[in-house]
């Protein structure tokens, strides 16, 4: 069965398809009418826990190169702030109030060590989603606070107040504060909109901080008292504006990770059709063609592989002991369970089955598991060891297992080695099959051996 094992770096890649061959279908809210959704009518979160963190490994897969990117982007955006600060303080920060550039400094600070802190999550394997998630929304919020703040505390700062003049536009709502909240309101809440708790409160505690900055301060100035961050013109379009980018770029979001879930599902179930035609192709063919398989299917060219030497074992049903059982269905029926347990048999003998087509069974020593290349490393004397052991239990399960039930199956067994061809023609049922003389005999051989 095909199927991923979350352990390690890998699970974070193929988490999202780890429950492809076990999960049951997975539909989102609304799409199925027999249940009550038990997520809010805004929230897009899958019903089944699986499926959930699934899709939570595969966001935090794709997220992490482009967040660490971002980061630094915006590290390097932030330089700007520290190197403008000197010039408006008299080129002396010391000498300057630290609520004009304090936070203009420390803000591409906690950025730049943010996008360390993911990058250095990238490499670990004991990474998971729920790390990721909490790591993400402390450095969303960390690097909001200081846009939403930065603004404000210089306007509260005595730089401003010495340096105010009568139609001094508020700071707070300056073009270089208004443009920094509008992104991080519109480009964080893409980013933080796969998880339904962090995307609330991600967005209650934006709208928190937002709110000093709405309103009005009084503030002594060498004695005298001073009104500040009074809003009018511009600055009062912009600080409606920015309301309203709050509850758009909520929309925004959800949009994104609504889409972004249908696409999971789509990738899903092109996960489950490959992983049943893995499985499928491995039971008609050796498991070593399975990489082999797209150019195998779109070639007209059959494959073939030469043997300098191969065990074989064929083994048949007698004619006689098939017509004791005239019901076909009944027939077919038993030799089935019989075929299974062959199966069985050769598994735990770590052999190599070629087919079964009606009566006959037809089992072949290991080279073919590991290919021509690597024949010579395979021990003909105990392969073929192996193949008289596996025809001894063959015979004794039949005899212990399926003639006490009335109706029996005798069978006989052949043996021959020696130099053949394997290989896949046609278009369609492209089986793997082995030719040559030594098959030939090993019938032969079969057809004139004894019953039992």
């Amino acid at each position: 069965m095909c199927r991923f094992e979350p352990t390690g770096a890998e699970s974070r890649l193929h988490l999202r398809a780890q429950f492809a061959s076990q999960a049951k279908p997975v539909s989102l809210p609304g799409t199925d009418q027999r249940k009550k959704p038990r997520h809010p009518a805004w929230n897009h979160a899958f019903s089944e826990p699986l499926a959930e963190r699934a899709y939570q490994a595969y966001v935090t897969e794709m997220q992490l190169p482009g967040l660490v990117f971002l980061l630094i982007c915006l590290t390097f955006a932030a330089l700007p702030w520290v190197l403008k600060a000197p010039g408006e303080c008299n080129s002396s920060l010391w000498d300057c109030d630290v609520r004009f550039w304090g936070l203009s400094a420390i803000v591409p600070l906690l950025t730049g060590f943010w996008a360390a802190v993911f990058q250095s999550r990238r490499a670990d394997k004991r990474y998971t989603p729920e790390e990721h998630n909490r790591l993400l929304f402390c450095a969303l919020v960390t690097w909001s606070s200081g846009i939403a703040f930065k603004g404000l505390l210089k306007e509260l700062s005595t730089v401003t107040l010495t340096n105010r003049s009568f139609d001094h536009e508020t700071v707070a709502w300056s073009f270089d504060e208004f443009a920094p909240r509008i992104f991080c309101s519109f480009i964080f809440n893409m980013i933080i909109c796969h998880n339904d708790k962090l995307f609330f409160w991600f967005n209650v505690v934006y709208a928190l901080m937002s709110l000093p900055s709405l309103l009005p301060y009084t503030v002594y100035h060498q004695g005298l008292p001073h009104v500040v961050n009074i809003a009018s013109g511009v600055s009062l379009v912009r600080m409606h504006l920015y309301s309203l980018s709050i509850p758009v770029s909520i929309f925004i979001g959800m949009t994104v990770d609504k889409h972004r879930r249908h696409n999971f599902i789509a990738l899903r179930k092109l996960v489950q059709r490959r992983c049943m035609y893995q499985t499928a192709a491995a039971r008609m063919q050796p498991k070593r063609h399975l990489h082999e398989l797209d150019a195998l299917t779109g070639s007209a060219e059959p494959l073939v592989e030469c043997y300098e030497s191969v065990t074989v074992m064929f083994c048949t049903f007698t004619k006689e002991s098939v017509a004791r059982i005239p019901d076909p269905a009944e027939l077919r029926k038993l030799m089935g369970r019989i075929y299974m347990v062959f199966d069985e048999l050769v598994r735990h003998h770590r052999l190599a089955k070629v087919e079964h087509v009606c009566s006959d069974y037809v089992v072949c020593s290991t080279e073919l598991k590991v290919g021509p290349d690597h024949a010579a490393e395979v021990s003909a004397e105990l392969d073929a060891l192996a193949l008289v052991a596996l025809a001894r239990q063959m015979l004794h399960t039949l005899k212990t297992h399926f003639s006490p039930c009335g109706n029996s199956l005798d069978v006989k067994i052949g043996i021959h080695r020696g130099p053949l061809a394997g290989g896949i023609a046609g278009k369609s049922l492209r089986f793997f099959r082995i030719f040559g003389d030594t098959v030939n005999t090993a019938a032969r051989v079969c057809q004139a051996a004894p019953k039992g």
